[in-house]
C-alpha cells in the first residue's frame, strides 16, 4: 500500500481541490437556481473543467518538457471549456423545455433536483476531489509501480458504488416520508422514479472527473455532447407529444445519463485493479484530505437546498417553478464567475507563492474590478428590462418577475466576491476560514426565509437569497482582509 506523500495536505495541493470543487457548484446554480457557494473558491470548476482542473499536478513542480507538448494546454482548454458549454447548456435546456410545459413540473423538478445536487456536491468532496489531486501524485512518483494507480482508481471506483447506493435509500426514505406528511403526490412519485435515476446520474458526474483526472478531455466532452443531445431530444419528444410529466422527465435523463457511462466505459484505457483493503485505506486517506471541505460544502449546498422547499411547502410548486425560472436565467452570468474563478485559482496560489500577500492583493483586486465591471454590468441591465429575459426564454406565464430577477443578479454579484475572498483564503492556507461565512450565508438565508416567503413568495426568496449574499460577502471579504493585513509587512 503506497502512502501518502507529506506535501499531499500542501496548500497547493488544497487549491489544486479548490479548483476541482468548482463544477460542483455551477451545476447547482442551473438546476436548482442557487448561487454556488464560494467555500471552495471556486466550487465552479469541474467543471470541473478548469485549467486547474486541466493540470491538477503540483504548481511548484514543472513536470518535464517531454510531458508538455506545445498544443496540450490550448487543445485542454478548448475541451474543457466546450465541455462546460455542453453541461451547462444541457441544463439550462432542460429547464427551458420543461417550463415552457408546465411551471408545476418545473418546480417539482426544482425540488428533486436539490437532493440529485445535494449528492453530487457530497460525491465531489469526499471522493473525485481527493481522486482528482492525489492520483496525479501517485502518477508522478509510480516510477514502474504502474498498478499503484490501477488499485486507487479501483478504490474510488468501490467509494462511488458506496456512495451511489447510500444516495438511493436516501432518496426512498425521503419519497416515503413524503407520503406520510401528505405531500403532493407527483413530488413523492418523482422521488420514487429518482431512486432509478440517481445511479447513471452520479455515476456520469464521477465518470467526468474520472476523465479530468487522466486528462482526457476529449472523452469527456463526447460524454457529455452525447447525453446533452439524448436529453434534449427526450424532452423535447416528450413535449410533442403531450408526454411531459416528472417522472418521464426523469426517465429522460436516466437514460440520457446512462448513455454517457457506456459511452466512458467503452472509452476506458487501463483496467482498475478492486482490493478492499486498499479501498478502506485510501477512503480514509480521502477524508482527512476533504473533511474540511466537506463541511462548508454540506453547509454551502444547504442554502439553494432549502429556498426551493420553503417555497413549495408555503406558496406550491408552481411558484416553486417561477423561481426555479428565474434562478436559471440570472444563473448564465454565474458562468462568467465559473471561468474566472477557475483562472483565478491556481493564479492567486501562485502570487502569493512569489510574491507574498502584496501580490496576492494585486491579483484579487484585478479579479473584483472585472467582476464588477461584468457582473455590475449584467445587474444594470436586469434592473433596466425587469422580466425580459426570463420571459424570452420561458414564456409570458413567467412575467412579472423583474423585481425577483433584480435581488437574484445582484445577489450573484456578491456572490462573486465571496469567490474571490473565498479563493484568497485557500491561497493563503486558510480553507477552515471560509466556514464562517457559509454558515453565515445559511443561517441569514433561513431566518429571513422564515420571515420573508410566507408574505413575499418569490419575492421574499430572491431577498432572502440577497441578505444571504450580503452576510456571506461581507464576513469572508473581512476575514481575508484580516489575514492580508497580518502578513503584510509593517511601514
Amino acid at each position: 500500500m503506497n502512502h501518502r506523500s507529506p506535501h499531499a495536505e500542501s496548500p497547493l495541493a488544497e487549491v489544486d481541490r479548490t479548483a476541482v470543487c468548482l463544477e460542483s457548484s455551477s451545476a447547482n446554480f442551473a438546476s436548482t437556481g442557487a448561487p454556488a457557494s464560494p467555500a471552495g473558491p471556486a466550487q465552479l470548476a469541474p467543471p470541473d473543467s478548469l485549467n486547474p482542473v486541466a493540470s491538477p499536478q503540483r504548481l511548484d513542480r514543472e513536470p518535464p518538457p517531454q510531458n508538455k507538448p506545445k498544443h496540450s494546454v490550448s487543445t485542454s482548454t478548448v475541451f474543457s471549456l466546450l465541455d462546460q458549454v455542453f453541461v451547462s447548456g444541457a441544463s439550462f435546456a432542460a429547464s427551458v423545455v420543461i417550463g415552457r410545459t408546465d411551471a408545476g413540473i418545473l418546480g417539482v423538478y426544482a425540488l428533486a433536483m436539490t437532493l440529485v445536487n445535494f449528492f453530487r456536491a457530497i460525491q465531489g468532496e469526499l471522493i473525485t476531489a481527493p481522486y482528482m489531486v492525489y492520483r496525479q501524485q501517485r502518477q508522478q512518483h509510480r516510477r514502474g509501480k504502474g498498478s499503484s494507480v490501477a488499485v486507487f482508481d479501483g478504490s474510488v471506483m468501490i467509494h462511488q458504488c458506496v456512495a451511489t447506493l447510500a444516495g438511493m435509500v436516501f432518496v426512498l426514505a425521503a419519497g416515503v416520508s413524503l407520503t406520510w406528511i401528505d405531500a403532493p403526490h407527483q413530488l413523492s412519485s418523482a422521488l420514487t422514479v429518482l431512486v432509478c435515476t440517481l445511479p447513471p446520474v452520479l455515476w456520469l458526474s464521477f465518470a467526468r472527473h474520472y476523465c479530468f483526472a487522466k486528462l482526457r478531455f476529449g472523452l469527456a466532452t463526447i460524454v457529455d455532447g452525447a447525453v446533452g443531445f439524448a436529453q434534449l431530444t427526450g424532452l423535447l419528444l416528450l413535449a410533442s407529444l403531450g408526454m411531459m410529466s416528472v417522472e418521464n422527465v426523469f426517465l429522460a435523463i436516466g437514460a440520457a445519463t446512462g448513455l454517457g457511462v457506456l459511452i466512458w466505459i467503452l472509452g476506458w484505457r487501463g483496467r482498475p485493479v478492486f482490493q478492499l483493503a486498499a479501498a478502506r485505506d485510501d477512503w480514509r486517506s480521502n477524508w482527512r484530505f476533504a473533511r474540511w471541505a466537506l463541511a462548508s460544502q454540506l453547509i454551502g449546498c444547504s442554502t439553494p437546498f432549502v429556498l426551493p422547499w420553503a417555497i413549495s411547502f408555503t406558496r406550491g410548486e408552481y411558484d416553486t417553478g417561477v423561481f426555479a425560472a428565474c434562478v436559471t436565467t440570472m444563473g448564465l452570468s454565474s458562468l462568467f464567475v465559473t471561468a474566472v474563478g477557475n483562472l483565478l485559482t491556481p493564479l492567486a496560489a501562485r502570487g502569493f507563492a512569489e510574491g507574498g500577500a502584496t501580490k496576492l492583493r494585486s491579483i484579487l483586486t484585478k479579479a473584483t474590478l472585472a467582476f464588477l465591471a461584468v457582473l455590475g454590468g449584467f445587474c444594470l441591465f436586469v434592473l433596466l428590462t425587469g422580466d425580459w429575459l426570463v420571459v424570452l426564454f420561458y414564456g409570458g406565464d413567467y412575467a412579472g418577475t423583474g423585481n425577483v430577477c433584480s435581488l437574484l443578479a445582484a445577489g450573484i454579484l456578491l456572490n462573486s466576491l465571496s469567490v474571490i475572498a473565498g479563493n484568497g483564503l485557500w491561497a493563503l492556507d486558510r480553507p477552515s476560514w471560509n466556514l464562517p461565512g457559509d454558515t453565515a450565508v445559511l443561517i441569514v438565508t433561513v431566518i429571513a426565509s422564515v420571515v420573508l416567503i410566507p408574505a413575499q413568495g418569490i419575492a421574499g426568496a430572491a431577498m432572502a437569497t440577497f441578505c444571504g449574499a450580503v452576510a456571506g460577502a461581507v464576513l469572508r471579504l473581512a476575514t481575508l482582509q484580516l489575514v492580508l493585513r497580518s502578513l503584510e509587512p509593517s511601514p
